[in-house]
């Protein structure tokens, strides 16, 4: 399946969050990919899992715990149904492209 990515702190897209929002949030049931470019500033990653691979918006995201990541380009292999991002230090806003698959 194919979702939209999460796009931040590029021209004409929202700034990169210092706490999580719905356009630093992506709900993708069944991923198994992660694509990562951080560019500027280091971002927090929080994925999460639906209980059944299923659940109707944010609310029935079981999220694990943030991990911390550099400015850096990586394909993370991982199985997780939600992921979301926001700014390492406040105020501190990092350019960040997420996908999945």
């Amino acid at each position: 399946m194919l979702y939209n990515p999460i796009e931040l702190g590029q021209p004409g897209k929202p700034k990169c969050p210092d706490k999580y929002d719905e356009d630093s949030t992506l709900i993708c049931a069944g991923a198994k990919r992660l694509m990562l470019q951080i560019s500027a500033q280091a971002v927090y990653v929080q994925l999460g899992i639906m209980q059944q691979g299923r659940g109707v918006g944010t609310g029935s995201v079981q999220w694990q715990a943030e991990e911390p990541y550099l400015p850096m380009v990586a394909s993370l292999g991982r199985n997780f149904d939600a992921v979301r991002v926001r700014n390492f230090t406040p105020g501190a806003e990092a350019q960040v492209f997420v996908s999945v698959a």
